[in-house]
């Protein structure tokens, strides 16, 4: 039976990943293996701790008729494995395209002149 309230997406995607611990900043890298609303699995020879939070971002790849998508997330760890290696993150994901991130700029440049 599932239990998840939100739908998993089978992704495999580049990710960076941030967190500290006892005053100490830590820096990884991985892949995806799926993503949702609501969290991530990460494959990382390099995992964060259980329960700790961190701050991920994974950019997908450019086409030639959209830009790039980019996924930020601040969550928890809440389950990390040895094998196959990775850590699962629950916590408040947000999409940016580079277009709508490039609007954005524009207009805060030009309500910035006025």
């Amino acid at each position: 039976m599932e239990l998840r309230k939100t739908a998993r997406y089978p992704l495999d995607l580049g990710v960076t990943f941030q967190w500290t611990n006892e005053g100490q900043d830590y820096f990884g890298t991985g892949s995806t293996r799926d993503i949702s609303a609501a969290g991530m699995f990460v494959f990382s020879e390099n995992c964060p701790p259980y329960n700790a939070q961190l701050t991920c971002e994974v950019t997908a790849p450019r086409s030639r008729s959209a830009g790039s998508l980019q996924i930020k997330a601040s969550g928890r760890v809440v389950r990390v494995e040895s094998t196959p290696g990775g850590f699962a993150v629950f916590g408040d994901m947000q999409l940016f395209s580079e277009d709508a991130v490039s609007d954005w700029m524009e207009r805060s440049d030009r309500a910035d002149e006025n």
